[in-house]
Formats: C-alpha cells, structure tokens, sequence
C-alpha cells in the first residue's frame, strides 16, 4: 500500500494550494480527483487582486479579461460604473486556470491522481487509510477539498453542513457587438427574477460567462429565470454551449470546528464563501494556505494536533465574513439603500469593489458606511440601521 504524510482530495484551487504548501515544506503528498483533468468547474472565474499573491505566477497567460470597470444596476434602476486605475479581477476559464494549479502542485513534487473517486476513511492508531474507487493509501493526515457537498468531511466527525445557495452558469459564445466591453463587468443586484442574490455577465474573449445565483436554499425554474435575465439585458438570442448549476455554501461567517485528530477541510468544504458576493477562490487558496501550515507544524512535532487551524481561520477569516453577512442583510432586503449610498457618496462604490475584489477589508467599509452624513435622505427615520463592527 502507497504511504503518504499527507492525501489531500479534491484539485481546485483549495487542494492544489494545500497539496503545494505541504510539499513545498519537503512532505510527500498525494492530490485525489474524482474527475478526469482537466475537468470543468461552474463558475464565473473571477480571480480577484487579493487572490493574486496566494499563487506565485501572474495570471497574464491564462487572463481572458483584465477587469477595472463595474457595472453595477440595482433592482433594475440605471446602472452605475466604477473605475479603476488598475485591473482589480482577471477573467479566466476555471478548467485552464485549476489545471495550471495542479500542474503547478506536481511541479513541486505532488502526485496527483484523477478519475479516483473517494469512497471511505478508516483510522488506527497512527494513520488513515484512504479507500478509493481503484483502491487505497495510507497517510497520516487528510484535507477535504471536495467541495461544497464534501463527503470527506462527515467522515472527519465534523457532523456539520452549510446552509446552501443555488448558482446556474452558463458560457455563452459571442461575436461582434455581443462581445462585451473590455476590461468591464456587469453585475446585476436584486433584480426583479432574483430578489436575494445576483446575475453577472463576465466577457472572456470569444464567449461571455452569464450566470445568477442565489443565497435562498431554493429558487423554483432557474432556467427560466437565467433565460429571463438574458432577455432583460437584450441578449435573449445566445444559446449556452455549456450550462451548468451547483449548490454554494450561503452562511459564511458562522464558527465551526474545521479540524479533527486526521485532518481538516478548506474552502467550499470548510463554507468558507463569501456571503455577500458568493466569491470563493480567495477563501479557498487562504483556508489552504494555512492548512497547509498548520499540517506541517504537526507533522514536525510529530503530534495530532490540528486545533491552530480552526482557530486561525476564525481569526482570519470567519470573524470579516461575519460583517459581510450583516451587509448582505441590508444589500438585498434594501437593494434601493444601496443605490442611494452610491449615488450619495461614490467613493462608497469604489471601496466596496476594493473590499470584494482588492486588498480592503470589510471592517474598513463598515466603518466608512457608518460615517455617510446624508442617512435622513436615505432612511424615513432619524436611525441610522445597527451594523456594529
């Protein structure tokens, strides 16, 4: 039977970080993909600035779109635009860009082995044994980055599960006028189809990435809602050549135990997903990032302690989404409120996208939100609403 220090399963960005962080510190690590790679990821593709310094490459030759242009229309109003200086996102296609994660894994010594679906944990005294569909290995700590629905994580003991949202996305290509505006994105907030949640179109080259999503646990004939959006933008002849849904973790910012004795879960497995914008890759090349340094400190004290990890991430991350979550609750129930704050004071717009996309943080927006002067033109009453820090 294969051995290793470490088996992570799952090869998004969340296990090909945690795989290169551990073998990056000389430790022996085996990367499980049920698919076969490259395999296809549902998602908007949209890395942010802060997720650029988690992954030691630039993006230039997997960008399909350098974006510092939001559009953004609320409850169906007059968009708004907001520019920056300098690209806050890169476009890019997810089969591509977690390939190129994984290959740079294996660049640093991972093994990596798809079509091998996870089964089974069994545990003794000193180690896991890992069943797979082809067969099993042994190791002496487990990271599940099996995504939203992660099967790894029951069998940590971790008897938890996130509340979900429902995403539907779709790649649309286009020629001509229907390409989109260069280095721009339009998000679409609380429009009429999708109340809780938002709709996005992102221009990648010669195809558009149009979805919507959704932080309510169920949103009845998607489909048709997503077809409806394509209208409502004048759009409605494009006909998807790929279109897909899965569930996203909706209740970021709730503290869970992320760890048992053999192992922890990052990213999406961990609900570690931003509950405001649903942007998940930051959180998933974080989450890992230390995992993979909490797994190594154990692996060099040679003890089963893994407790750092759940208490860094409260630390680093579940404590900023919690503020997100308060927001969430203004942005969507109060959709107009939004619109006023950013037609009130437009620098609010331009820090919000920094917050979502760059390097601020959400305590910074929440402090400058509560200093906006102008709350009688935008609330019927002399309250301001409580979002304490």
């Amino acid at each position: 039977m294969e051995s290793y220090d470490v088996i992570v399963i799952g090869s998004g960005p969340a296990g090909s970080m945690a795989a290169k962080t551990l073998a990056n510190q000389g430790y022996e690590v085996l990367l499980l993909e049920k698919q076969s790679l490259p395999r296809y990821k549902p998602c908007g593709g949209a890395v942010s600035a802060k997720s650029q310094k988690f992954l030691g490459f630039p993006l230039d030759h997997l960008s399909k779109n350098e974006v510092n242009r939001f559009q953004i229309c609320i409850s169906g109003e007059p968009p708004e635009e907001i520019s920056f200086d300098t690209p806050y996102l890169h476009l890019v296609d997810r089969a591509e860009f977690d390939n190129y994660l994984v290959q740079s894994a294996m660049a640093k010594g991972v093994k990596v082995r798809d079509n091998e679906g996870f089964t089974d944990l069994d545990f003794s005294s000193n180690s896991v044994i890992i069943k797979t569909v082809r067969g099993q290995y042994k190791t002496k700590f487990v990271v599940g980055a099996d995504g939203a629905l992660s099967v790894v994580r029951p069998q940590l003991g971790l008897n938890w599960i996130p509340r979900m949202g429902i995403t539907l996305e779709g790649e649309y290509p286009v020629t001509g006028p229907d390409l989109g505006t260069p280095g721009m994105v339009v998000v679409d907030l609380a429009w009429a189809d999708n109340v809780n949640g938002y709709s996005w179109i992102f221009p990648k080259g010669d195809y558009l990435s149009i979805g919507l999503g959704t932080f309510s646990s169920k949103l009845p004939e998607i489909k048709n809602r997503l077809e409806n959006y394509l209208k409502y933008k004048g759009i409605g002849k494009l006909k998807p050549a790929l279109l897909k849904g899965h569930p996203i973790p909706a209740d970021g910012g709730v503290q869970r135990i992320l760890h048992s004795e053999w192992g922890v879960v990052v990213g999406d497995a961990a609900g570690l997903v931003d509950p405001l914008t649903g942007e998940g890759i930051y959180y998933a090349l974080l989450s890992s990032k230390i995992a993979g340094e909490e797994i190594a400190k154990a692996l060099d004290l040679g003890k089963r302690e893994l407790g750092g990890y759940s208490r860094r991430i409260s630390h680093e991350i579940t404590k900023k989404l919690k503020i997100a979550a308060r927001l969430r609750g203004l942005v969507y129930s109060y959709p107009g409120i939004l619109k006023k704050l950013l037609t009130t004071d437009p620098e609010l717009g331009k820090l919000f996208f920094s917050v979502v996309y760059g390097n601020q943080s959400y305590n910074h927006f929440l402090l400058r939100l509560l200093t906006v002067t102008s709350w009688k033109s935008i609330f019927p009453c002399k309250y301001k609403p409580r979002l304490s820090v």
